[in-house]
């Protein structure tokens, strides 16, 4: 019976957790959440705080290069910040927007110049949600939000009103909105 609901447990839910992505942004982490520019070029992606940790794959990389392409964060991008612990950071790059699923993880600190444009803020779950939300997609339908065939989101810490939603046509290409259900407005973000 032990064998049986072991094996169960492997081949049923072990795939409904492979492909989730969870910030790694342990209790010894601060959340930062705000928007920055990276002031180097070959900048390592790494998978904890610390250069100790194995680096991140470049998941974009075509399969008939037969060697492991790493990911790397330079000048030309922009990422959020979502936590920083010691002088590690973890990022995700936001622009351009098709990388922000396979470039994510640790980098040092020193590498980060704060820019003064959208601050996505302490104020948000650091996780995406994919779920299907009625209210939203109401809202966005009836704001005649284009592009947004899916969409994933985050939840306001403070604010349980406020969404931010990246909303794309393609799962490549995707648009950012800042959307209050109680006002029922829907702010196309610069990021």
């Amino acid at each position: 019976m032990t064998t049986t609901l072991i094996v169960f447990i492997i081949l049923f839910l072990s795939p409904c957790f492979a492909n989730s992505k969870t910030i790694p942004c342990g209790e010894s982490s601060k959340r930062i959440g705000k928007e920055s520019k990276i002031v180097s070029d070959g900048v390592p992606l790494h998978e904890g705080p610390g250069s100790s940790y194995p680096r991140v794959v470049n998941e974009n990389t075509p399969g008939i290069m037969r060697r492991t392409i790493f990911a790397d964060v330079d000048t030309s991008v922009t990422v959020a910040v979502e936590c920083i612990n010691g002088k590690w950071a973890y990022v995700r790059v936001i622009n351009p927007d098709y990388l922000s699923e396979s470039h994510q993880g640790w980098i040092e600190s020193k590498f980060l110049k704060e820019t003064t444009n959208v601050k996505i803020g302490t104020d948000w779950y650091s996780d995406w949600s994919y779920d299907f939300q009625v209210e939203l997609t109401k809202l966005l339908a009836s704001q005649r939000v284009r592009g947004c065939g899916q969409y994933r989101y985050r939840i306001g810490i403070t604010n349980k009103d406020l969404y931010i939603v990246a909303c794309s046509s393609d799962g490549k290409t995707w648009t950012t909105y800042r959307v209050s259900l109680s006002k029922k407005t829907v702010e196309k973000l610069k990021v």
